[in-house]
């Protein structure tokens, strides 16, 4: 998805066809935490599982468009298919002594990752523009408070 130059200063891009804007929060800090894959000629770069998550939380915030919810309930059901590795390393004893359940515990890894979403808060800011109260600026104001406690 191209981004970066070709966004205007509030930090929008204008899609000819649709003539519909898109926001381009926090896609320069997704790019940049990206794995890269190599398909055959061709190497791609995917945004991470929190980085996914933030990106359609802010998408979310920005639209509310309830396709955003659909997508943010698939990433943290199928999470634990992606973080099975991690799962027994990082949470084996909270799932062995039942406090969390094996198929919450992808969604917990992504969830915990906070620095990705602190960072993503806090960096992928839309330039000059006004921004409403929103799910961002509750979710910084609930990490800071968080992080005083």
């Amino acid at each position: 998805m191209p981004f970066g130059d070709i966004a205007n200063q509030a930090g929008l891009i204008d899609w000819p066809e649709t003539k519909k804007q898109m926001s381009v929060v926090g896609l320069d800090a997704a790019y940049e935490h990206a794995v890269a894959i190599e398909l055959e000629n061709e190497t791609i770069r995917l945004a991470t599982p929190p980085w996914h998550v933030a990106l359609k939380l802010i998408a979310y915030s920005e639209r509310r468009a309830e396709k955003d919810l659909r997508d943010l309930d698939f990433i943290l059901r199928h999470a634990t298919e992606v973080f099975i590795d991690r799962m027994f390393d990082e949470l084996g004893g909270l799932l062995a002594d039942d406090v969390l359940g094996y198929a919450e515990a992808g969604a917990y890894l992504i969830l915990i990752s906070r620095t990705y979403m602190v960072t993503t808060f806090k960096r992928c800011r839309r330039p000059k523009a006004k921004r409403s109260q929103s799910i961002m600026s509750r979710s910084r104001r609930t990490l800071s408070s968080a992080d005083s406690g």
